[in-house]
């Protein structure tokens, strides 16, 4: 093969002395940028870089070269390199472990996805590692990049590591062939995995030559979905107790495990999404074990949505479960067409994630995922969005408002609020409510409705307070300009009427808290300290009395008139 191929790799650290990590390799330039950049805003890191890496065919050697640098990425200085490297891996059983197989699917995802096979098949199978070897460069590459990546994080000789990989995948593809050669590997074709798996109870390598037969077996079928039901059946063949069906039910669920983390194979199980949103919603389903009927998936999904109901094959429900939460945590639109509509999705997916908190998924796993996700939708794009198509500003205000029910998290909430405060001092605002068309009552209390939501909201309580404290605020302006306090002097010539219809409104919940209250409450206990309110008290019904006490209590104006102590007048002011 002659020429040279081109790819592009995103690497991550913490901190700017923090050993670098690669994500991801991309074949496109612009694409390894962009997920760079989305690495270190998500917060996943607090640098990244990205690397051009070509491939000169001939001499089967890569040239390196570093394209750019976010955020903390920049060197401080060098760092000592040792010259051997260390592999956590040693023999290759070692390979087979959960994290060796994720590195591998990760590794190799494309060409998985091509064949339509999972990690763990691929490593139990003699005839497709014949195939990977003589797919050309795949495999070296592979290699490479883990070396790289190894020694990079551990400041280690890349060459080294990239030698003992070497070793130590030679290793592991003889010792595949090796046994199939050898006839190690059972043959499940024609019979049932119960028996079989009875058979290696007992056996050093029962769980490996256990995998080789159902990766086997598994060859015959070209779909995820007859894959799955195919691993489904052999659950049923299996004994009802006993080692046999331990063994057996720790294989399948390895298998059907790396389905469902692999993007193809989950993918084609859950069949045709509109969207991300309508995707994690089925799979909280399945792993709740509460598919709809109507649901588009096959009858392998729903018999797997059963199980995990019954709490069996916990790393299968652990891989949809975190596959849930990566998703939660990208960059990607839940509902693309509709903010409303992916906001709400939001608060339910949340519910549904809450209701199976546990050994598999626990609480914090849960919070962070919708704090990541919640941070991308208080960004200034997502909020002018959200508000796009409302015109007034009251409206945009308790859609703020209750936006906060949707989000997680103090800072996410923090920033939220700072769109409530301004908006709510705005001239738009000032505009609107104090020099507004609508009656004066009907801004009133619509201040004190908004105002009300704020006090019963999530917000942090310092910034709650000065939201509260800006509708309080208005709301004396309102009466400065319109004379409201005034009108209701000028409307009553009954000196004790004033001072009653001053307190039934503010017991009435039509005005805002603060100043103004108080404003009232001074000017109530001016108005009963003069003669002309005890003389009009004395006049009139004699329910007034009553009134005027049940009113200031529940007003809690605790401050009495300076009543005299002689007569009828003093008992019913000392009442009041």
């Amino acid at each position: 093969m002659s020429g040279k191929s081109v790819h592009y790799e995103v690497f991550i650290r913490k901190g700017a002395k923090g050993a670098w990590q690669l994500r991801d390799a991309l074949p496109n330039r612009k694409a390894a940028t962009e997920k760079a950049e989305d690495l270190v805003m998500a917060g996943e890191g607090t640098g990244a870089k990205v690397v051009k890496e070509t491939l000169d065919h001939a001499t089967g050697e890569y040239l390196t070269l570093k394209i750019c640098e976010i955020g903390d990425a920049v060197d401080t200085g060098r760092v000592e390199i040792k010259k051997d490297a260390e592999i956590p891996c040693f023999k290759p059983q070692d390979l087979y472990t959960h994290h060796a197989r994720s590195v591998i699917a990760r590794l190799l995802t494309e060409q998985l996805g091509q064949w339509k096979l999972t990690a763990i098949e691929l490593m139990h199978r003699a005839d497709i590692l014949e195939q990977l070897e003589a797919a050309g460069t795949i495999v070296q590459h592979a290699i490479q990049k883990a070396a790289v990546a190894h020694a990079q994080s551990a400041n280690e000789d890349a060459q080294s590591a990239v030698k003992q990989l070497n070793e130590l995948i030679n290793k592991a593809f003889e010792r595949i062939y090796k046994d199939n050669r050898a006839g190690r590997f059972p043959k499940i074709r024609g019979k049932k995995l119960g028996p079989i798996a009875e058979k290696l109870v007992g056996n050093g390598d029962a769980e490996y030559l256990l995998c080789a037969a159902v990766a086997d077996n598994l060859s015959s079928t070209a779909e995820w979905r007859d894959k799955l039901s195919q691993l489904l059946v052999f659950m049923k063949e299996l004994p009802d107790k006993g080692p046999a069906r331990d063994l057996g039910l720790e294989v399948i669920d390895l298998f059907v495990a790396e389905m469902l983390e692999g993007a193809a194979a989950l993918g084609d199980l859950l069949g045709d999404q509109e969207n991300l949103g309508d995707s994690l919603t089925l799979m909280a389903d399945i792993f709740l074990g509460q598919v709809k009927k109507d649901a588009p998936v096959g009858d392998g999904v729903r018999v797997l949505a059963r199980e995990f109901g019954k709490n069996k094959l916990p790393n299968s429900r652990s891989a949809i479960a975190q596959r849930i939460i990566r998703e939660l945590k990208s960059v990607r639109r839940l509902m693309p067409r509709c903010l409303e509509e992916e906001i709400n999705l939001v608060k339910t997916l949340a519910t549904k994630m809450v209701m199976g908190q546990g050994k598999l998924l626990s609480l914090d796993e849960i919070t962070e995922a919708f704090t990541v996700r919640s941070k991308r939708l208080v960004a200034h794009d997502v909020i002018d969005d959200y508000l796009q198509d409302v015109s007034s500003v009251d409206d945009k205000i308790e859609k703020l408002i209750q936006f906060e029910e949707n989000i997680v998290g103090a800072e996410n909430k923090r920033t939220l609020a700072s769109f409530i405060k301004p908006l709510l001092t705005s001239h738009k605002s000032q505009v609107y409510f104090i020099d507004g068309d609508k009656p004066v009552m009907w801004r009133m209390k619509r201040l004190a409705e908004l105002q009300a939501k704020v006090s019963k909201s999530g917000l942090q309580e310092h910034q709650k307070n000065e939201i509260v404290e800006a509708f309080g605020q208005l709301a004396c302006e309102i009466d400065g300009k319109a004379g409201l306090l005034d009108m209701i002097d000028k409307k009553h010539t009954d000196h004790a009427e004033r001072v009653l219809t001053l307190l039934r409104l503010v017991t009435s919940d039509v005005l805002p808290q603060g100043e103004l209250g108080q404003k009232i409450q001074l000017r109530v206990n001016d108005k009963m300290r003069r003669p002309e309110f005890r003389q009009s008290l004395l006049e009139g019904a004699s329910s007034r009395v009553a009134e005027l006490k049940e009113l200031l209590s529940q007003a809690g104006f605790d401050k009495k008139p300076n009543a005299s102590k002689n007569g009828k007048g003093s008992e019913e002011e000392s009442a009041a």
